[in-house]
């Protein structure tokens, strides 16, 4: 009686020690940050990341479009491209969207940020990073942003290059790109682990508030095309620094 009883208690007693040292291990979620929209870009630690399977992405592209490649020139105006211009792919129709939290975002368009903007603890700038912006539909102010590092790897075409590939080398000129894969530009279904915080748009007037999602999964382009894009600006890039919150904010993984 006196052993099974002891057997009885130890059994109780396992489960109870691994959830504790499981809850010692998980990061304090919400956290000590703040789920307002704080300035963008900042660092992500996946260590200290809250686990979150709830609201669910939903990406629901277009199969193929058409569309236009610009050197978009933002203020100042003209002369040499500036940290506020980049390389942007500007999608025709309206039919690409996203749904999270039950909100739906409409595809605006696809640009490059060279180094990266986001960057993981511990590691280096990725060579790009490219930002698929999403505006809220409705009356109400707000954006959604898919981000994918860009890494340079040789013989490793992707629809990153389709959009990288001879870019117009003044502000404010265009091409014509046809037949791009949106879809291909993120990562595929059952790749898309992604870190989710509430920031700012990092170009001027760097709105708020934006969703962002930035997904743990790079992409890739061949190193010639990261290197035309780069070249298109001095070594500080068109990059905006990353940013020193007063409050930072809480990061999510799903």
């Amino acid at each position: 009686m006196r052993i099974a009883r002891l057997t009885a208690a130890i059994t109780l007693l396992i489960p109870a020690l691994l959830t504790t040292s499981a809850q010692a291990r998980s990061p304090a979620c919400p956290g000590t940050g703040t789920d307002a929209a704080v300035d963008s870009p900042v660092e992500i630690d996946a260590a200290t990341a809250c686990p979150a399977a709830l609201p669910r992405l939903t990406i629901a592209y277009a199969p193929v479009v058409d569309g236009t490649v610009t050197l978009q020139d933002r203020e100042p105006l003209g002369g040499a491209p500036s940290e506020h211009d980049d390389i942007r792919f500007l999608p025709n129709g309206s039919a690409s969207h996203v749904v999270f939290g039950g909100r739906t975002y409409t595809l605006l368009n696809v640009h490059y940020h060279g180094p990266a903007e986001h960057r993981f603890a511990g590691q280096d700038f990725a060579p790009l990073e490219a930002h698929l912006v999403h505006e809220l539909a409705g009356p109400a102010q707000g954006y959604l942003v898919l981000s994918v590092m860009i890494n340079a790897r040789r013989d490793d075409w992707s629809e990153h290059d389709d959009l990288l590939r001879e870019p117009p080398s003044t502000v404010g000129a265009t091409k014509r790109v046809h037949g791009v894969s949106l879809a291909a530009l993120v990562p595929p279904p059952g790749r898309r682990t992604f870190y989710r915080y509430t920031g700012s748009l990092t170009t001027p007037e760097y709105d708020k508030p934006v969703t962002w999602i930035v997904f743990r999964q790079p992409g890739s382009a061949t190193p010639r095309h990261v290197k035309d894009v780069r070249e298109l600006w001095d070594e500080h890039g068109n990059k905006r620094a990353l940013q020193d919150n007063p409050i930072p904010p809480n990061i999510y993984r799903h």
